[in-house]
């Protein structure tokens, strides 16, 4: 069911992968297994806890439910943290991949950076 929810939100939102169907490299699994995972994205998807009147839906509660939940953290970015970062989500990406902080890459992410964005202070056409 949450799969489900996830996947009607969108590509905007996220990739979906099924450990079963899709392909996965070696690299991509040790990456996640060592430095990603749930726990580590509610870490930062939740990080002020669900507000008064909600809770993580249990595994066996009904789709609508858990649809709700996925839209309220995901679209609306609902149980984020108050921003921590002194500049404008897109450009904190860009610090957080270069100084190899997976936790601030996906805050960035979550607050709306762009991975495509390009800085347009530099002239080496570099993103």
């Amino acid at each position: 069911d949450c799969a489900a929810a996830h996947r009607r939100l969108g590509g905007d939102f996220g990739r979906l992968r099924a450990l079963s169907l899709d392909a996965w490299s070696p690299l991509v699994l040790d990456y996640l297994l060592q430095s990603a995972g749930n726990e580590r994205a509610r870490d930062v998807w939740e990080a002020v806890g669900p507000p008064t009147g909600w809770s993580r839906p249990a595994p066996d509660a009904p789709a609508h439910v858990k649809e709700q939940w996925v839209v309220a953290k995901y679209a609306w970015r609902g149980f984020l943290a108050e921003n921590v970062f002194e500049e404008e989500p897109s450009r904190a990406l860009k610090v957080a991949a270069a100084s190899g902080s997976l936790r601030d890459v996906v805050a960035a992410k979550a607050r709306g950076g762009d991975p495509n964005w390009r800085d347009e202070g530099l002239d080496d056409g570099r993103t």
